[in-house]
């Protein structure tokens, strides 16, 4: 997601110091090991259900999208993995910041935001149409994603939620609230009491199993990219009802504004225009492709994309 000035609104910012983050070093040789990111291979998970369909297998296929301040994109790894065009946004969301980021349901449906509001996107056409207005003076949130379990009362459902870039800070999108407070709605923050790390710029929510789901992202060190251990954006496994971060490993890149997944790794996209792929146990990135005409601002996969099962 694309970074501009964040403005907090107090009045729901409420510290849940009670959380808090654990670091895997880079060097270590069980890292991962300790944050459980590998893929779940176990297809004989009970899913509680009253018809036994057999064992859970994912779709066949799924693409990654990617966006732009102006455009929409994809990206098919059984296909070759290149980078197409899907075409310009067109509709109300044209008219402002342009899309921050974009998030897909495990339905297929997506939905952008910006900083004027949440917005319908047909994935075939990249046409949009208003879902919601934000109030006056309404923060910007830049990491936007489907993710299950948000809700302990409804683990199995899906709710929009995104991060931002400041504190870190883990909020559930409502399109259907009135005010601020009720549009974005505080559930906790990625690295509380201390805030050393912040949102760098996307989430990405998966379906790995019958009833299991992984969230991931790309956070930064709130003093920037200079100090010792900072140098680069670092992945990190998710709590998806608090926000709470463990750390997996420093990916090698900086400004990774966009996430995806397909197959068994995280497909990302950067602000110095590169498309790289990261490794979900260790973290770290390779890059794929670098542009010097397309610049990144968000990424976004189906929550239920084709998973590798070994």
């Amino acid at each position: 997601m694309k970074f501009l000035p964040l403005t907090i609104v107090a009045v729901f910012l409420v510290c849940c110091s009670d959380q808090t983050i654990s670091r895997v070093d880079d060097d270590d040789d069980d890292a991962g090991s300790d944050t459980d990111t590998d893929v779940d291979t176990d297809t004989d998970t009970d899913t509680d259900t009253d018809t036994d369909t057999g064992p859970w297998e994912p779709p066949q296929n799924s693409l990654v999208y990617v966006n732009t301040q102006t455009s929409l994109h994809y990206i098919d790894p059984s296909a070759g993995g290149t980078l197409e065009l899907v075409g310009p946004f067109s509709g109300p969301c044209t008219a402002g910041s342009g899309f921050y980021d974009i998030a897909i349901s495990g339905d297929g449906d997506m939905v952008g935001i910006s900083a004027e509001g949440l917005y319908t996107v047909d994935a075939d056409t990249a046409a949009c149409s208003l879902l919601c207005d934000f109030p006056t003076g309404s923060p910007h949130f830049f990491s936007l994603s489907y993710v299950e379990g948000v809700d302990p009362q409804d683990p199995g459902e899906e709710k929009l939620v995104a991060a931002s870039v400041e504190e870190g800070e883990w909020v559930l999108v409502d399109p259907t609230g009135q005010t601020i407070p009720e549009i974005f709605i505080h559930l906790g923050y990625h690295d509380p009491p201390d805030y050393d790390f912040v949102s760098s710029g996307d989430v990405v929510s998966i379906q790995v199993g019958a009833v299991e789901h992984k969230t991931y992202a790309t956070l930064k060190c709130a003093a920037g990219y200079s100090q010792p251990g900072c140098e680069s954006d670092w992945l990190a496994e998710i709590d998806p009802e608090t926000g709470a971060a463990t750390m997996i490993g420093s990916t090698g890149f900086i400004q990774i504004f966009g996430l995806g997944f397909w197959g068994d790794q995280i497909y990302g996209f950067t602000g110095e225009n590169e498309y790289i792929t990261i490794d979900v146990n260790t973290g770290q990135g390779t890059e794929v492709e670098s542009y010097i005409d397309i610049d990144f601002w968000g990424a976004g996969t189906t929550t239920k994309p084709y998973v590798i099962i070994e």
